[in-house]
């Protein structure tokens, strides 16, 4: 039995399941209604209207209701939505046993303590028959599921059938509130709702105190005392009762008569309940007042199992989820929600489908021919009501069985038809080989059994180690579990080689190819290879993981409750498609075939639609054709996978997957596709694209559409600077003619600089009043007239201001050069073309580039030949508007001479050769050049090849090496040496991994203070960013390490002497944080030496002793009450810490003084005894000796203390108390120190950093040969 979720109350008497939502309504005897939501274990509601037990309950399984009824008499139907009653149902003289909702009709049944049942027609609130024949109290009773047949039991020993098919006129639910979960109006006067006044009208015909009789078909008096409960077999003619006797009868039924079929007796108390397995039609549950629940076969005619240990009290009801395997009970203190086997289906992966267990009959499905077909019936065969693991041996014809500690082989033996069986205790079991099984024994043991051989049984035993699960594994191996983590256990050597952490592992999946496996726990799978190296791994956050398998490409499918999600090698992950019938199992996946089976053991089949893990493997191992592939099949909806392919680096592959014109534009930016980002940037028209578009066509030495970017964004600045570099004065003087018609004088100025044009200059600078700048440029440029007429018009012929001007040219003439138009960077040998295809000009201008040959981003193209619809794209243009004069000149024009016909031309004559035969492809070569001639080139040609096969332009760029942070980084798992090349994540990550610590806070500062350190930063240039090198060291041994500020010799010199220190002056405070630093700084520590790694693992002991002892002592002087039990005993677990000898006589002295005060002379002499054992202070020693003959006159405590010293303990360093030995303890991962069981997964109180609890793999700061490798 699994124990899902338990409640702690009053004595239940009554409980039902939601249909379909995780509810669960219980009733009480104290008269509490509770409202429970089972998976997320939280009470929601308590109703208190009840006055007295509350008996019977009842979920409706279309509406939100529920029906109570109780010791008042009254039978309530509540809404659970408003938390309020909606329908008051009075009759019943006595207390109410049960009630129960019809599912088609509006009706509710009760039966009750004054011998009769009552039929109510609820949203009339009246009742509209009351069946009577029982002559004592009415216990219990139910609708059959079918037909129209009522079941009922009572004290007066007989089970009666009742048959209401004569009732005509039935309300139908769906009618009265619109057939719909959850469809009914919390509204008191819903009666009045549109068509239920039609559905009543019928009822108007009859006298309102009519009722309508129900005469008992069948009844059946076999029992010997009082009945308690009875119900129907879901599918079957059965009915099951269980007795005041100790006793269960199943009864069956047909038209016309009923009779007994067995009795079935195991109880030693009243049977409570009884119920039929709605998803298993041989298996029947019963409970007693024995505090026992039993599992009955009904074919077997017998108990298969009894529950005994899951509650010591007696057992007053069962109930049944009416949709999945759940099952619930009620006991003096509360109630169990339960499941009789694993939601799992037991199934075995083969190579064409899957064999599996349902209704304990082997099967196996073939998913090729789609057929099912039986290997073998277990239901006579096997002593087992459920399976939880299946194992096959294909070869053999073997199946291997195990449930709940036990196991069945079924197995044949020379060429025999008939399988033989052999049973015994254990689990985990599997096939070694055909006739060869590995199975964990109880005690913990690995035991292997050849099925041929009788009573020999071969054992794999290890001293102190004791094995929680084992799964098989490559052949001579087995896996084993222990400890919290995973290792290969060699058969022959008897050795455990390679280990690999893991928290409560659940089951292991090996791939097709034995090369990978998945460790699967609650929450997280880790994936690794066959040698347990960790690849990767996936953590599902409040997420259970239900099932996973390997499919045929390296990657796992797993479910959790609601999803079917993958796991690549490489890390990535993703949901595959909600799932339907959740919780699932998966079976196997078979390429877009997936098997899956519910928690009903119900198997599916159907196709992963989903393509997304194919686009990612395929990306993965750069496979371009199946790349094509799946983006010309598949719509990938949203913008997840867009995000994905933009992450990862592949923006030409999402760019067809986008219609937002903003998005596509984008990733036309990062993908250099500068053609589609203009033709975007042309649709947005905005300034912002304009200018991202130019910044990328610059970097990508595309001139011309640099000068279309900057022309669309009205960016003169820039465009005359372009026209500048590029030598283009006639598009330079446009420009400077617009800015002079848009009045920008900033731009007229630095275009009349451009173009050398002095008298603009003169101009303008006379236009701006700058006459004496004017003045000074025409006179040095030799304009004599100009600068007279400057001087007359403009300087007033001031001859001192002429004169100093004059002087000032003089004196800076020898200083200057002459301002001349620059040289052209790339002449504009075509400025006058107008097609804005770049890619057809023959003499563009763009930068020539630098052909270098290197991996590239995969490419999509499948073919390279030209298309019509490429041709037109050429010849589109870029449909700029000509501006062949300056009448013409507006924002956003083009500059070049109109030419749209001559390029058509030219491209016409280009594709038809001229206007001749084509391409002339009908030529052939071999025809034109004589054989042995053609023969010679060739050989000519191969032997040139090597040479010659590259163009002149091409250049090989040098490989990327190895930094030798990355060498270092290689092989290394020492924490302080990622903190020096910066990758803090990683260092975290192995932090965790080695010594589980969650609380990075107080370390922030030594990851910065080792990462400053630990580099060097060199800055060449002004403007350019520093380079930044690590500081290595490499010792004699050539191996090599990082330089940190953290040395272990100045930790147990300097700093742990300041601890001493601040000890000895009685300075608790700053000797914790000294301390505390300590334990901070080692994990970042890097040695050399075996014996330093003994040291540091010493000096954590060390720091763990005395900040564990100072926190107590400073906890203890914290109580007021100085003669209290508490005080005493923390001052006497003080002394128990394992201190330096002069420390620890100050921790005896004062607890032998506190003893002596409050008068428990035995403790006292006790410390008086130790403190002479070690003291060195002749006035400790002194006061010691006279306090032992003191104590000897009458040794007796005052005060007793939860304190025995004989008894060896340590300190819980959460709650200060002894832990004995003997008793379950747990530690920190990091400092080991020790802790109850209850302070599991918190943070650590002495070191502050790591969980307590967790199993991790060790702290590594050991620096060897073995490590690295240079």
């Amino acid at each position: 039995m699994l124990t899902k979720t338990t409640t702690k109350s009053k004595r239940v008497k009554t409980i039902s399941f939601h249909p379909k939502k995780s509810l669960v309504v219980i009733g009480l005897h104290n008269g509490i209604i509770q409202l429970f939501n089972y998976e997320s274990n939280e009470l929601l509601k308590e109703y208190n209207d009840h006055q007295g037990a509350v008996r019977g309950v009842d979920f409706h399984v279309s509406e939100p209701f529920f029906v109570s009824g109780g010791d008042d008499k009254i039978v309530r139907v509540w809404s659970y939505k408003s938390h309020q009653i909606k329908y008051f149902l009075e009759g019943h003289a006595d207390y109410v046993r049960c009630v129960q909702f019809h599912q088609e009709y509006t009706w509710l049944l009760s039966c009750c303590d004054d011998m009769t049942l009552r039929l109510w027609d609820y949203p009339e609130e009246r009742c509209i028959s009351v069946i009577t024949g029982h002559e004592n109290f009415v216990m219990n009773m139910s609708f059959h599921p079918t037909k129209d047949l009522i079941v009922s039991s009572s004290l007066d020993k007989s089970i009666r059938i009742w048959d209401y098919s004569g009732l005509e006129d039935r309300p139908l639910v769906k009618d009265v509130y619109g057939g719909g979960l959850g469809n009914a109006t919390d509204s008191q006067d819903h009666k009045k709702e549109k068509g239920t006044e039609y559905i009543r009208s019928k009822f108007l015909n009859f006298k309102i105190f009519q009722m309508f009789n129900i005469i008992p078909k069948f009844v059946l008096e076999h029992h010997e005392d009082g009945i308690n409960w009875s119900c129907f077999h879901p599918t079957e003619p059965l009915i099951a009762s269980a007795s005041d006797d100790h006793t269960i009868k199943l009864w069956q039924i047909s038209e016309d008569k009923a009779w007994l079929v067995t009795t079935l007796s195991g109880h030693s108390d009243a049977v409570s309940s009884v119920m039929f397995d709605r998803f298993d039609k041989d298996i029947l549950i019963s409970n007693s007042e024995d505090g026992t629940m039993k599992i009955w076969s009904i074919s077997k005619q017998k108990c298969i199992k009894t529950i005994h240990d899951i509650s010591p009290d007696k057992f007053w009801c069962l109930a049944h989820h009416p949709t999945v395997p759940l099952y619930a009970c009620g006991h003096d203190n509360g109630s169990i929600l339960f499941k009789l086997r694993k939601s799992k289906t037991p199934v075995v992966e083969t190579k064409n489908g899957v064999i599996y267990i349902s209704g304990m009959v082997i099967k196996e499905f073939n998913l090729k021919t789609d057929e099912t077909t039986t290997l073998l019936n277990l239901k006579k065969r096997s002593s087992f009501g459920f399976v939880d693991q299946l194992s096959i041996s294909s070869k053999s014809d073997a199946y291997a069985l195990v449930s709940e500690g036990s196991f069945e082989v079924f197995y044949k033996m020379n060429n025999s038809s008939k399988h033989q069986k052999f049973v015994g205790d254990g689990k985990d079991l599997f096939f070694l080989n055909p006739t060869r099984i590995a199975f964990l024994s109880k005690e913990g043991n690995i035991s292997i059994k050849q099925l041929n051989e009788e009573k020999k049984i071969r054992i794999f035993k290890q001293k102190e180690i004791h094995y929680n699960r084992i799964f098989s594994s490559y052949p001579g191996t087995v896996l084993v579990y222990s400890s919290g983590k995973l290792g290969i256990l060699n058969l022959e050597q008897k050795m455990i080689s390679k280990k690999i952490p893991i928290e409560k592992l659940k089951n292991v999946v090996w791939s097709q190819d034995k090369q990978y496996l998945g460790l699967i726990s609650k929450t997280e799978i880790v994936i690794c290879n066959r040698n347990l190296k960790r690849i990767t791994s996936i953590e599902e956050n409040q997420k259970k993981i239900k099932s996973a398998r390997w499919g045929n490409i390296n990657a796992i499918f797993y479910t959790t409750k609601l999803q079917l999600k993958y796991l690549l090698l490489n890390g990535e992950s993703g949901a595959i498609k909600s799932l339907e019938n959740s919780p699932c199992y998966v079976g196997k996946i078979d390429n877009n075939d997936i098997i899956y089976f519910d928690q009903n053991q119900k198997m599916y089949v159907t196709k992963i639609k989903s393509n997304d893990y194919l686009l990612k493997m395929a990306l993965e191992e750069k496979k371009t054709s199946q790349i094509n592939k799946l983006m010309k099949e598949t719509k990938f909806p949203g913008h997840s996978m867009v995000r994905y392919l933009k992450n990862k680096g592949y923006p030409n592959i999402a760019l067809p997957l986008v219609k937002d014109p903003n998005i596509k534009f984008d990733l036309a930016i990062l993908s250099n596709d500068l053609e589609v980002a203009f033709s975007l940037a042309k649709r947005l028209d905005n300034e912002i694209y304009w200018k991202r578009l130019a910044t990328v066509a610059m970097k990508n030495g595309n001139i011309d559409m640099v000068e279309k970017c900057y022309q669309r964004s009205k960016d003169f600045g820039k465009l005359s600077f372009l026209y500048l570099i590029s030598g283009n004065t006639e598009n330079l003087n446009k420009i400077y003619k617009i800015c002079q018609k848009k009045n920008l004088p900033n731009l007229i100025f630095q275009n009349s600089l451009f173009l050398n044009s002095i008298e603009e200059r003169i101009a303008m600078l006379i236009q701006n009043g700058r006459t004496s700048l004017a003045f000074l440029l025409a006179n040095n440029n030799g304009l004599l007239e100009l600068a007279e007429k400057i001087k007359n018009d403009y300087l007033n012929n001031d001859e001192k201001k002429i004169q100093n001007l004059l002087k000032f040219q003089e004196q800076k003439k020898q200083q200057s050069n002459l301002l001349l138009t620059p040289t052209p960077i790339i002449k504009n040998t075509n400025s006058n073309n107008k097609n804005e295809n770049y890619s057809q000009n023959k003499n563009n201008n763009n930068w020539p580039l630098l052909r270098i040959e290197r991996e590239s981003k995969i490419n999509l193209s499948m073919d390279s030949n030209l298309n019509e619809q490429t041709i037109e794209k050429a010849q589109g243009g870029w449909g700029m508007d000509e501006m062949d004069n300056l009448d013409n000149l507006q924002f956003g024009l083009d500059f070049g001479v109109s030419n749209k016909d001559r390029g058509n031309k030219n491209m016409e004559e280009e594709e038809s050769g001229g206007g001749g035969g084509g391409w002339d492809i009908d030529l052939n070569l071999e025809n034109l050049i004589p054989k042995d001639e053609l023969n010679e080139l060739n050989s000519s040609l191969a032997t040139t090849k090597e040479t010659s096969s590259l163009d002149n332009d091409l250049f090989i760029a040098p490989t990327h090496g190895k930094s030798h942070s990355e060498k270092l980084l290689e092989t290394s798992e020492i924490p302080a040496e990622f903190i020096a090349s910066g990758q803090f994540d990683i260092a975290m990550k192995l932090l965790n991994r080695q010594i589980g610590i969650t609380n990075f806070k107080p370390l922030k500062e030594i990851f910065l203070k080792i990462y400053l350190s630990s580099n060097n930063t060199i800055k060449y240039f002004p403007l350019l960013k520093p380079i930044s090198s690590p500081i290595i060291k490499e010792n004699k041994k050539k191996i090599m390490k990082s330089i940190v500020p953290i040395d272990l010799e100045f930790l147990k010199n300097d700093h742990l002497q300041d601890a001493y220190n601040a000890a000895s002056k009685g300075n608790f405070g700053l000797a914790l944080e000294t301390f505390r630093n300590i334990l901070c700084s080692i994990p970042f520590l890097i040695i050399e030496k075996r014996e330093e790694q003994q040291q540091a693992n010493e000096l954590i002991k060390i720091c763990k002793e005395y900040i564990n002892g100072f926190s107590l002592e400073m906890e203890r002087k914290k109580i007021q009450n100085k003669k209290s039990k508490r005080m005493l005993e923390m001052s006497a677990y003080f002394t128990h810490c394992d201190l330096q000898p002069s420390h620890l006589t100050l921790a005896l002295r004062s607890a032998m003084l506190l003893s002596l005060q409050v008068g428990n002379r035995i403790n006292a002499l006790s410390f008086a005894k130790r403190l002479l054992e070690i003291s060195t202070l002749k006035s400790f020693s002194d006061q010691a000796r006279k306090i032992i003959p003191y104590c000897k006159k009458n040794l007796s405590n005052e005060i007793e203390m939860d304190y025995d010293e004989r008894n060896p303990f340590v300190i819980c360093s959460y709650s200060y108390t002894p832990i004995y030995k003997g008793f379950e303890k747990i530690n920190c991962p990091y400092c080991n120190a020790d802790y109850l069981p209850k302070y599991l997964n918190q943070i650590c109180n002495v070191c502050k950093l790591s969980k307590i609890g967790i199993q991790c793999d060790g702290l590594t700061i050991l620096k060897t040969p073995q490590k690295f490798k240079k």
